[in-house]
């Protein structure tokens, strides 16, 4: 029962979020100037583990969310994508609750969008960073990962970026273009870490722990919001 609770919790997760019918790129004649960033990956921390057992990579993982607002990762998403947005549009600052976006499907993504206060400046178009949900390409299990975390299946651990990148007419309160953030093979973004990394017990890690983690999710970052950023918006 729990396994079939799990895996329809994760197909309901995805169809709420995938891509749907919408570009992966900006059209190139587009008529956006100006745009705010809404970057919402990096409060919370997945942790998720397959227990070693027969076909346990068919059932439910053991799997709990640390808070991370600490790391201050959005704050740092954010001015990585406006040094890059700088270079083809003017970047306007957006008053926004983080939590609004943490979890979402498109309908109230849009909602929200639509509730955002009128900036004091004109925007012509959104940038959202969110969270996304993958299947697992790092254990090869049924499993969904999302937004930033650490997983482990068998011999498998490591630390992974799930997030997406949306483009959304502030105007119209419409998608112009989405894409899912992925690594130059287009696979999911992730790396390798020593199986020390993990916490003896949940929610209990070490600082060399959290300065490790901290530092793999920078490069993960660092390897793939730009390109993400120019393969939609042609930036660089």
């Amino acid at each position: 029962m729990n396994r079939l609770v799990h895996c329809c919790a994760a197909l309901v997760a995805f169809l709420l979020t995938a891509p749907g019918p919408y570009a992966q790129r900006l059209p190139p004649h587009s008529n956006i100037k100006t745009v705010g960033i809404i970057s919402a990956i990096g409060q919370s921390f997945m942790i998720e583990r397959v227990p070693a057992s027969p076909l346990q990579w068919l059932g439910p993982p053991d799997a709990s969310f640390l808070d991370i607002g600490d790391w201050s990762v959005d704050a740092r998403v954010t001015r990585e994508a406006t040094q890059a947005l700088s270079k083809k549009f003017s970047v306007r600052s957006v008053a926004f609750e983080e939590a609004d976006f943490d979890s979402w499907t498109w309908p109230n993504l849009l909602d929200r969008i639509a509730q955002l206060p009128v900036p004091m400046e004109n925007i012509d178009a959104y940038v959202v960073i969110l969270r996304d949900w993958r299947g697992d390409e790092i254990g090869g299990s049924v499993h969904q990962l999302a937004g930033l975390g650490l997983y482990s299946r068998q011999s498998r651990t490591g630390v992974f970026a799930s997030y997406r990148i949306a483009v959304i007419d502030a105007r119209s309160d419409s998608i112009v273009a989405s894409r899912a953030v992925l690594t130059r093979d287009g696979q999911l973004p992730w790396i390798p870490v020593a199986p020390a990394v993990w916490p003896r017990r949940r929610y209990d890690l070490t600082t060399a722990q959290i300065s490790l983690l901290q530092t793999d999710v920078r490069v993960l970052i660092d390897k793939t919001l730009v390109p993400t950023l120019d393969e939609i918006l042609a930036v660089r």
